[in-house]
């Protein structure tokens, strides 16, 4: 009996091998991206002072928001294609072709932007250093390795791009004045390095020559519209009370605020790295049995729990020591902050598997519709704070957020009929 329950565990550890790597991979992937950050966060600050930083944060949340936009919900779409056809080399390479063209063509639409804001007599100084983050994502290979299950070139790559960055952002931003090129050097040497990394697959997994129909654009684009409208919407949450902030003119406010939003954002590149790793294996689950699916997330959900709600009490009891450490300051404000945003990361945990679950189903429209839910109570909020609140009460705005989306996923799970998966757009 011990010898046949050695062999269920060792049975049992190799059939989640792929996941297991993908979220290890995924996981360093984030954690690196959030730990190289914030540890370069103090660094920035005492450099060009708490209110450039607030700045620098706001370009980035633009920056990102259009790579949104670009991504256009491929980033998520891509694995399940992938991972569907990556025995088949042909449609494999018509669907990697057309999801790069397609980011290529929003690029372009995204861009033209900036002269119509020039002519508005917009600074653009911030957002013009700031395009390199958006045009990552045009070549942004992610979603392939994802599928595919092989993540640790993509890993390797992307960990070296960060580091080059950091040493960069050390040696250059020697003056407040330097502020704006914070932005660039974080985004250019991704765009470098993914671009060396998007040739090498091309030839290692035979692509072949480029190859799309606009037919296959038009789908996608069609086929992923809720989808990129729930993603702005998720970046909008995080970011609008940001942008609101930034016209009160307030600097060190701005920079209170920004820095407990990238400590928000830190968490949620973890849980972006697991929702990744779990995406195809969510997938395999619910094509064998619904039943099998569901079991696996109530387990995987009381591990969700019990990790977030640690880390939580963690920021919320560390939250002056924290302050210190990346301020180099007691700045009561920006501790009242992180003790106000410290339990985001455990409700936001709670709801990931729910995200998941409507995506397997292929219910976009229902996640687009919470989407616009929750971005209504995103700008209502937000004036509210903005309007009647004290500053003090700011840093509750993520918490509040959060706390909408968990019953809104809940019914729309409810709602969603049997056996919804299609592999079809």
């Amino acid at each position: 009996m011990p010898n046949i329950g050695f062999k269920n565990k060792m049975h049992l550890i190799k059939s989640n091998m792929p996941f297991l790597s993908n979220f290890f991979n995924l996981g360093f992937i984030q954690v690196s991206n959030a730990v190289i950050q914030i540890l370069l966060f103090p660094l920035i600050i005492h450099v060009v002072g708490l209110g450039n930083f607030g700045l620098v944060m706001v370009a980035n949340s633009v920056a990102s928001l259009a790579g949104l936009i670009i991504n256009y919900g491929t980033g998520l779409s891509g694995i399940k294609d992938v991972t569907i056809h990556k025995e088949n080399p042909s449609t494999l390479s018509k669907t990697v072709y057309t999801i790069f063209f397609t980011r290529l063509s929003l690029s372009i639409l995204c861009l033209s932007a900036l002269p119509v804001l020039y002519l508005a007599n917009y600074n653009l100084t911030y957002l013009l250093l700031a395009t390199p983050i958006l045009l990552t994502e045009i070549v942004n290979p992610l979603f392939f390795f994802t599928g595919i299950e092989k993540l640790f070139l993509y890993n390797f790559t992307n960990l070296i791009s960060k580091l080059v960055a950091a040493v960069f952002i050390l040696f250059m931003i020697k003056t407040q004045e330097n502020a704006p090129w914070v932005n660039f050097y974080l985004g250019i040497f991704n765009l470098f390095f993914y671009l060396l990394l998007g040739i090498y697959t091309i030839k290692k997994y035979s692509l072949g020559k480029v190859s799309f129909h606009l037919s296959a654009v038009y789908s996608l684009l069609k086929h992923n519209f809720y989808l990129v409208g729930n993603n702005i919407s998720v970046q909008l949450q995080q970011s609008f009370f940001l942008f609101t902030i930034a016209t009160t003119h307030n600097p060190l406010l701005l920079g209170a605020y920004s820095l407990c939003d990238k400590i928000v954002w830190s968490f949620r590149l973890l849980l972006t790295a697991f929702s990744g790793a779990t995406f195809p294996k969510a997938v395999r689950l619910y094509q064998q049995g619904e039943s099998l699916w569901y079991a696996y997330k109530r387990k995987t959900n009381q591990y969700l729990a019990g990790f977030f709600l640690l880390a939580g009490l963690s920021l919320f009891f560390l939250s002056p020591l924290i302050t210190r450490i990346l301020t180099g300051s007691d700045d009561a404000l920006t501790s009242s902050f992180i003790r106000a945003v410290s339990f985001v990361p455990f409700v936001s945990s709670m709801n990931v598997l729910n995200v998941l679950d409507l995506l397997i189903k292929n219910r976009y429209s229902d996640i687009f519709k919470i989407s616009m839910i929750l971005l209504s109570i995103t700008i209502l909020t937000s004036l509210l704070l903005i309007t009647f609140s004290s500053a003090s009460y700011f840093g509750y705005y993520p918490l509040i957020i959060e706390s909408c989306s968990i019953p809104l996923y809940l019914y729309a799970i409810k709602r969603s009929p049997k056996n919804a998966y299609s592999n079809e757009y």
